[in-house]
C-alpha cells in the first residue's frame, strides 16, 4: 500500500509502469537471442508523468532501454517494436487506456 494509505509500498500506477518494463524486457531478450544477438546486459529507465484531470488519470510515459553486448541497434529497435506492438500485454493494456509509450533504444559495447 502507498504511504498515504498507511503502507510503504508501491502505488498501483507504479506497479503498472514496472510491469511494462518487465514485460518488454523479457520479450526483447527472447527475440534478440533468437536472432543470435549477444546481449550481456539490459537496463530500462522509465519516466512517467501522470495527468491530473480527468479522473481516472492515465499517464504519459517515456522509456529508455539500454542493451549491452554485441547487439545490432536496428535488430534491438525492431525487437522493442515487436514487443510493444505484438507481444507485451502490459503495453496493450496501457494503449487501450489511452497511454502511448515512447521508447528509445540504445546499445553499448
Amino acid at each position: 500500500m502507498p504511504e498515504t494509505a498507511g503502507g510503504g509500498g508501491l502505488r498501483p500506477m507504479q506497479l503498472m509502469i514496472k510491469s511494462l518494463g518487465g514485460c518488454a524486457a523479457v520479450d526483447v531478450i527472447v527475440i534478440l537471442k533468437k536472432q543470435r544477438q549477444s546481449v550481456t546486459g539490459l537496463r530500462i529507465d522509465i519516466e512517467a508523468e501522470r495527468f491530473h484531470q480527468p479522473l481516472p488519470a492515465p499517464g504519459k510515459k517515456r522509456t529508455w532501454l539500454y542493451l549491452s553486448g554485441k547487439v545490432d541497434l536496428s535488430k534491438a529497435e525492431k525487437a522493442v517494436a515487436m514487443s510493444l506492438e505484438k507481444y507485451c500485454s502490459a503495453a496493450e493494456t496501457l494503449r487501450l487506456a489511452g497511454a502511448t509509450p515512447h521508447w528509445e533504444t540504445r546499445v553499448a559495447d
